[in-house]
């Protein structure tokens, strides 16, 4: 409507509208990265609880145990996933900050 009525340059208007839907955007694209942050929270919380549990048995059983047990394969396998999410986990965390300082620059 600006541009229509010859108020603001084309340039201008397409300035104004951008600025316009960000925050509607950057209010999306948080509330999506704290709904992942929640499912790789829970994600990671049963991963770390599967590796905790599955060392404390094979501490107790590791004179009883090889190199090569499908035991000492499962232990690596989830240590991997855990550590995978907890990556994913500290990235989302950052993600979520970032859109939030943002958020606060444009409301400045």
């Amino acid at each position: 409507n600006l541009y229509k009525s010859g108020v603001v340059s084309l340039e201008e208007a397409v300035k104004i509208l951008a600025l316009a839907k960000a925050p509607e955007e950057e209010i999306e694209r948080l509330k999506q990265a704290q709904q992942e942050l929640a499912l790789t929270d829970s994600l990671l919380t049963q991963a770390t609880s599967e590796y905790d549990s599955l060392y404390a048995w094979m501490m107790a059983n590791s004179l009883q145990l090889s190199d090569h047990s499908p035991q000492v394969e499962q232990l690596t396998l989830l240590r991997a996933r855990r550590d995978s999410l907890k990556i994913q986990f500290e990235v989302l965390c950052e993600k979520i900050k970032y859109i939030r300082k943002k958020q606060r620059e444009q409301e400045e």
